[in-house]
């Protein structure tokens, strides 16, 4: 009976910490697209941003 309580709760943990994990490398994965669109049409937006502080 202990046993198998002490197993059940590594798993969870097991699979909570996996879980974490996924989240983490989806956070990631976003923060390098956000990245990489910034690099390439970071002027433009910034132009955009110029104009209408200007206009204002």
């Amino acid at each position: 009976m202990y046993v198998e309580s002490t197993f059940m709760r590594s798993a969870d943990l097991y699979e909570r910490g996996q879980g974490f994990m996924e989240y983490g490398m989806l956070i990631v994965l976003v923060v390098i697209v956000v990245m990489l669109l910034l690099k390439v049409y970071g002027g433009s937006v910034g132009n955009l941003f110029s104009n209408v502080v200007a206009s204002v």
